[in-house]
């Protein structure tokens, strides 16, 4: 493999069982969005809102940095006229029930009837979210005769339909709750730039959990004309990522193709071989392999992201002295296996 392996060690944090307490990094003054995301990734939790609800660049100041997600979602909603309730995994905010409206009590117009036939009623309005509803007490006759096991007549009075409330309509919460995700990133590899190699890779998100990352990288430069000392290659390594949580968010796992040319000669010994300071090697590249890695959210547009990946690479390549112009000694092919994959990107989404 032509890219030098790359020493590196992380300490990947585990994806742990839902928690109730909640530390939201040490900050008491943040974006609703921010705080959310800080709360899903803690607890192992998704919530779901509707995005045309819900502010999420709102700026709030909790009393405390840390607490239970109850008493945090209590800070985070309040005022926005949310609750929340909980399936599962999932914490879905709708729309809070108004407050019930006061009714005043209307009394009831006397009817001439025959005394017979007269019977006292007593109707009172009761108090309905968004609906006013009359019910009719019995009279005491009427409760004696249900306690028998009758069946009493009882009527609302006449003009007045009961309905039965209705509950707030939600929407597709989790679609809208997509839309918050990032849907595109750009990103360097900061380990390719220390080793002057331009690079630049796009990633594009294709679902909830699923991401499709292009990293292009160029090294163009010959480090000694005099001893044609060079390290020139042109690499691409497309990738398709699995989340284990959500898009651009924690841990994920990639499978990744790779094809480069090169052109590299009279390096340094060490830390590279003694035949790779001997000779210039010029030729292909082309292989796949599986990698890990995990990004942190640094602010509600940076992230940083770190990925370790090994696998599999054929090469074909020319063999030649390392003086400019030299001719062809032999042409040789090999297989490799190792580290085909290594960086920690700064990265900004959209």
């Amino acid at each position: 493999m032509i890219v030098a392996a790359i020493g590196w060690a992380t300490a990947a944090r585990a994806q742990s069982a839902p928690v109730d307490h909640v530390s939201l990094s040490g900050h008491q003054t943040l974006t609703v969005g921010e705080a959310f995301r800080q709360i899903e990734r803690q607890t192992g939790s998704v919530i779901a809102y509707s995005a045309s609800q819900i502010d999420t660049d709102r700026i709030v100041t909790l009393k405390s940095a840390g607490g239970t997600v109850e008493d945090l979602l209590s800070q985070l909603l309040a005022g926005s006229g949310q609750t929340y309730e909980t399936q599962g995994k999932y914490i879905i905010l709708v729309p809070a029930a108004p407050a019930p409206r006061q009714v005043v009590a209307q009394s009831k117009p006397a009817l001439a009837a025959p005394a017979a036939a007269a019977k006292s009623e007593t109707v009172l309005p009761v108090a309905i979210p968004a609906i006013t509803q009359r019910v009719v007490i019995e009279p005491e006759p009427q409760a004696e005769q249900r306690a028998q096991g009758g069946h009493p007549q009882t009527t609302p009075q006449a003009g007045v339909q009961p309905r039965q409330p209705q509950p707030a309509p939600r929407g597709d919460a989790a679609a809208s709750r997509l839309m918050e995700t990032p849907v595109f990133a750009l990103k360097t590899n900061i380990l390719y730039d220390m080793t002057t190699t331009i690079n630049l890779a796009g990633e594009l998100r294709l679902g909830r959990k699923t991401t499709f990352e292009l990293p292009l990288s160029l090294n163009p430069w010959t480090f000694n004309k005099a001893e044609n000392t060079k390290f020139k290659f042109f690499l691409i390594q497309p990738e398709l990522r699995l989340w284990t949580c959500e898009a651009f968010n924690g841990s994920f796992f990639g499978l990744h193709g790779h094809w480069a040319y090169f052109n590299v000669g009279h390096l340094p010994n060490p830390p590279f071989s003694p035949t790779m300071n001997a000779y210039r090697f010029e030729g292909q590249l082309a292989g796949a392999g599986l990698s890990y890695g995990y990004q942190w959210i640094l602010s509600p547009r940076w992230g940083l992201e770190a990925e370790i990946g090994a696998g599999y690479a054929r090469l074909w390549y020319g063999k030649y002295p390392c003086q400019s112009c030299g001719k062809q000694l032999t042409r040789e092919s090999k297989n490799y296996w190792g580290v085909t994959r290594a960086g920690v990107s700064l990265m900004y989404t959209f």
